[in-house]
C-alpha cells in the first residue's frame, strides 16, 4: 500500500517579481527631483501618477497645476491649481500660478484678485508679484 503525498506546491504563494507599487509620496519625490532638474515633462508624469493615488493632496494638485502651466496648458493648470486650493490644508502658490495664468490671458482683474490672496500668505516673492500687479 502506497502513501499518498499531498501536493503543497499549488498551495503555496509564489513570490513575485514584480516591483513593489510605489505610492504617491514616492511618485512625488521622484517629481521633485525632476523639477530641480527642469525636466517638466518628467516632473509632470510623476506628480499626474502621485495624484492618481492620492487625488485630494492639495500639494500633489499644486504642482501637477504648476507643471501644466509651465507647458502652457492653461485650461488643465487651472483645475488643478483650484482644486488645490479648494481642499484642506490648501497650497497657497496656486494662488500665484492662477494669477499669472490670468496674466498671461489678459485678465487683469482675476490676476489681482489672485496675487492678492497669494499676497495674503506673505510670500518671499511679493514685490516681484507687485511689479505683475502693476504692470510691470
Amino acid at each position: 500500500m502506497h502513501k499518498k503525498h499531498k501536493n503543497l506546491e499549488n498551495n503555496t504563494v509564489q513570490p513575485s517579481n514584480a516591483p513593489p507599487q510605489k505610492t504617491a509620496k514616492d511618485h512625488a519625490s521622484e517629481g521633485a527631483a525632476s523639477v530641480k532638474k527642469a525636466d517638466w515633462s518628467g516632473a509632470l508624469s510623476h506628480y499626474q501618477q502621485a495624484v492618481k493615488k492620492s487625488p485630494n493632496n492639495a500639494l500633489y494638485n499644486e504642482r501637477v497645476g504648476f507643471l501644466l502651466y509651465k507647458k502652457k496648458q492653461f485650461n488643465q493648470a487651472r483645475q488643478y491649481l483650484k482644486k488645490s486650493i479648494q481642499l484642506p490644508n490648501k497650497v497657497t502658490t496656486a494662488y500665484k500660478w492662477l494669477g499669472y495664468i490670468a496674466h498671461e490671458e489678459g485678465d487683469d482683474a482675476d490676476r489681482n484678485q489672485y496675487f492678492n490672496m497669494y499676497l495674503k500668505s506673505g510670500p518671499a516673492d511679493s514685490m516681484q508679484i507687485r511689479k505683475v500687479m502693476n504692470g510691470g
